[in-house]
């Protein structure tokens, strides 16, 4: 399933599907739900652009014309000063350099971090096996799962599938929604991004080489950083808090990696999130997730 430029929100929608093969860009997810096999791309393929609809994101900005909404927690009540509730809230919430959201791509570990979530920073489980409010459209199987749900979330697009073949899918999974639509990218020497009619609100560009490895396109100049021509689209990074074969310092290695990811998003941006290891257990007080919440909370106060 799911493993970047800085791009944000929505993405206007746009009569046609057209795809868009980027000779640089970020990392492949070779781990849970399928992802093709590595190759390159780079033509264009399709012609489509979110330019055209006047949507546009500055390279390394992770933000877009019409950024997409931050979910909040609520701030805790304080019983003991029921004279003054609003005062009391005011007091009690923290300061928020910027408000982002959290895109679990699988369902392990999104609970977990969401117990540690604050005002500034929000999660969002983005698999439809863990939440029916979002259809799970796995490129492993091409089966559109949940198809009657508001929410979809394709994974992933891949330069070296047919097109043909993930241009009929992701419509398949985009039909008819009236929720917001994510897309995760697999780098494979090139980006493959497609443009449903329907409901495509972002970009995920998957930062890491496959399901052993947390964020090491993350570091190469080009794929996601700096490259001028994910920067016209939507696309937020996306790292890999449970790799397979993890180095001994691997909550310093989530830690250091997901804060500069965080760094790049805007007010209102996203940070994607997937876990290689999705069929095991991450509880809340894993070092990983204590790792990648201590990011989040740096980099939003």
């Amino acid at each position: 399933m799911a493993p970047g430029v800085h791009c944000r929100a929505s993405v206007r929608y746009l009569p046609i599907l057209c795809v868009l093969s980027l000779a640089a860009g970020c990392g492949p997810s070779a781990g849970g739900d399928g992802v093709g096999s590595g190759g390159d791309d780079a033509s264009e393929e399709g012609g489509g652009s979110t330019s055209g609809g006047g949507s546009s994101v500055e390279a390394g900005g992770g933000a877009s014309v019409d950024g997409p909404e931050s979910v909040e927690a609520s701030a805790p009540r304080d019983a003991g000063d029921a004279g003054h509730p609003h005062d009391a809230a005011a007091e009690a919430a923290p300061a928020c350099g910027k408000h982002i959201t959290v895109v679990f791509s699988v369902g392990t570990g999104a609970g977990s971090l969401a117990s540690h979530a604050s005002a500034c920073w929000s999660v969002v489980d983005a698999d439809g096996a863990a939440d029916k409010q979002w259809r799970k459209c796995s490129t492993s199987n091409y089966v559109v799962g949940n198809p009657s749900a508001p929410n979809w979330a394709f994974d992933d697009s891949n330069p070296n599938a047919p097109l043909s073949q993930d241009q009929s899918f992701i419509q398949q999974c985009a039909a008819g929604s009236t929720g917001e639509g994510f897309e995760y990218l697999a780098y494979r020497g090139s980006w493959r991004l497609m443009f449903p009619e329907t409901h495509l609100k972002a970009f995920f560009a998957e930062c890491y080489t496959g399901d052993d490895a947390v964020d090491d396109l993350w570091s190469q100049p080009g794929v996601y950083s700096g490259n001028s021509q994910l920067a016209n689209h939507t696309v937020y990074p996306m790292i890999n808090i449970g790799p397979t074969t993890p180095p001994s310092n691997v909550a310093t290695v989530v830690e250091n990696g997901a804060l500069a990811m965080c760094k790049t998003v805007k007010d209102g941006g996203m940070l994607g999130v997937y876990v290689g290891t999705w069929n095991q257990p991450m509880p809340s007080n894993d070092p990983r997730i204590l790792a990648l919440a201590k990011a989040v909370d740096t980099c939003t106060k």
